[in-house]
């Protein structure tokens, strides 16, 4: 499977980009928060990391390659998210951030011990991004200031 396709920004996070076809719903009211999609010769799992909070402008999703077996039914919600977590377990995936449910950045594939587990990367990942682009911005402010003190200092030299 293709993981680096899967997602574009800007997307849904239950369909990523308009390749995705056969979406089923395992979970959720109004918002799916698992469930699956057909996409390039293969059928990928989704999945809300953690909890879905209606007030959190951010969320967290995870998708990789639905397995050949898949139990039919689950005994409860519990039993469904178990499973879903599980396939997470050792085995490619990627994460995506959404803002307001449209997605806005995304992983390069990651392989880890659970589903928290690369969401954590992940999420790791998009903090040390946003703090160089904060360190470039100072020094972007930096370099402005000092050219603006700069001619200040000649205009009140002249």
């Amino acid at each position: 499977m293709n993981f680096d396709a899967i997602i574009k920004k800007g997307s849904l996070p239950w369909r990523p980009n308009t390749a995705t076809s056969e979406l089923e719903v395992w979970d959720g009211y109004e918002i799916p928060t698992s469930g699956t999609f057909a996409f390039d010769s293969g059928t990928v799992l989704f999945t809300l990391v953690g909890d879905i909070d209606p007030s959190a402008k951010v969320s967290i999703w995870g998708y990789t390659e639905l397995p050949d077996s898949v139990p039919d039914e689950f005994s409860s919600e519990y039993d469904l998210r178990s499973w879903v977590e599980q396939q997470f377990v050792g085995v490619p995936a990627i994460y995506a951030q959404a803002k307001d449910l449209k997605i806005s950045k995304y992983s390069e594939k990651l392989v880890r011990n659970s589903v928290y587990g690369g969401a954590a990367v992940f999420l790791r990942n998009v903090i040390d991004q946003l703090e160089k682009q904060r360190e470039s911005s100072s020094q972007i402010d930096f370099f402005a200031l000092q050219a603006d003190v700069e001619t200040r200092s000649e205009l009140q030299d002249a």
